[in-house]
């Protein structure tokens, strides 16, 4: 079956080097399921990975300039040249290697399409829509549905973080669009990630339920990890969070702790060297103190402005408002939310990495 991939999938890791597209290219390797990639989501991750990189690399050579401005030794900092034909070239490579991609991979444009993406775009047919006429995106829908079409299933599937022009808000594939596709003979499977998809291939493994789960993850470290990140990436979203909380909101204290953190759900995904990959997904709480500063009363003082002419004060005095602040501190209590990723084997997790945490 034809798996299309959607540039804002590739774009979540463009190296492609993450677990989950780990567990892609393993499925793809032992089934007979293929990825597509429609010609303007090639040109698109192609462009936005040039653009990225560009402003990488100018962003270190604005470091290495303002870092020699203030060092007392020239360290002799050069960056190699840029070569960006050599760095685009080796990131085709790499999609052709992670995704397996061959000749017939990428899709080019149908020019038969131009006419019904103007309809479309005119009278906001779905995935067009009012606030957005996005042609891009009515271009991989219908290249979806010629290659259902073409298939020998008259099936395809769909993978896109676009839900807004996809999806309904149930994250299932819009009615419109699952009218279209039957009208057209055909089935299209859409997930709206990665993972949603990988969960489908998931692996009931009897052993791996919740409680095996709680006994196996180190709750211990993962809260430990997870203030420490928080606390190093993440004050800016705990301030906004603690603003709305309390308009007298001052500034973030410390995170106290982890008050509690259990498991949302996860997934099992067996790999071809027989190993488990485990897809965990938690909350965690947390404890967090804020100083707060309230304002208690608002009184006028006399202020007498100096005269330096005179070099004497002005008899005339000035009214001014003073706001007198009642300083004190609160709590509140956030929620974070977690990925854990278990290496299994022989039934012991060799290895557990935790990440992706958000607020």
């Amino acid at each position: 079956m034809k798996i299309i991939i959607d540039t804002n999938i590739l774009r979540e890791d463009y190296l492609l080097n993450s677990r989950k597209f780990e567990m892609l290219n393993d499925f793809l390797s032992k089934t007979d399921y293929s990825i597509i990639i429609p010609q303007v989501v090639r040109e698109e991750i192609l462009s936005l990975y040039e653009r990225n990189i560009t402003e990488k690399y100018g962003r270190i050579l604005k470091s290495i300039k303002d870092f020699k401005k203030i060092a007392y030794e020239d360290l002799k900092i050069k960056l190699p040249k840029l070569e960006i034909d050599k760095q685009l070239l080796a990131y085709k490579t790499k999609l052709k290697e992670k995704l397996i991609l061959n000749a017939d991979s990428v899709i080019p444009h149908n020019k038969d399409h131009l006419s019904e993406i103007v309809t479309r775009a005119t009278k906001r047919i779905p995935p067009c829509s009012v606030k957005k006429p996005e042609f891009r995106d009515t271009m991989i829908w219908l290249s979806t549905l010629d290659i259902a079409e073409a298939s020998s299933e008259n099936e395809a599937i769909l993978i896109s973080a676009n839900t807004k022009d996809f999806s309904d808000k149930e994250g299932k594939l819009n009615p419109t669009l699952i009218d279209e596709a039957k009208k057209r003979k055909v089935t299209i499977q859409y997930f709206k990630s990665l993972d949603d998809f990988l969960r489908s291939k998931a692996t009931k493994i009897e052993y791996i339920n919740e409680k095996w789960l709680k006994d196996n993850i180190n709750f211990s470290n993962l809260e430990e990890q997870t203030i420490e990140h928080i606390e190093f990436y993440g004050k800016d979203d705990l301030s906004e969070h603690a603003k709305s909380e309390n308009s007298n909101f001052e500034s973030i204290l410390q995170i106290v702790q982890c008050v509690n953190t259990w498991i949302i759900t996860f997934y099992v995904y067996e790999m071809a060297d027989g190993s488990l990959r485990v897809e965990v997904f938690l909350n965690s709480e947390l404890e967090v103190e804020y100083s707060t500063r309230e304002i208690v009363d608002t009184v006028w003082e006399t202020e007498y402005v100096f005269d330096p002419i005179r070099n004497d004060f002005d008899f005339d005095s000035i009214l001014k408002e003073k706001v007198i602040k009642k300083e004190s501190y609160d709590y509140y209590y956030p929620i974070v939310e977690i990925e854990a990723h278990l290496l299994v084997k022989d039934e012991k997790v060799v290895s557990a990495e935790f990440v992706n945490w958000a607020l």
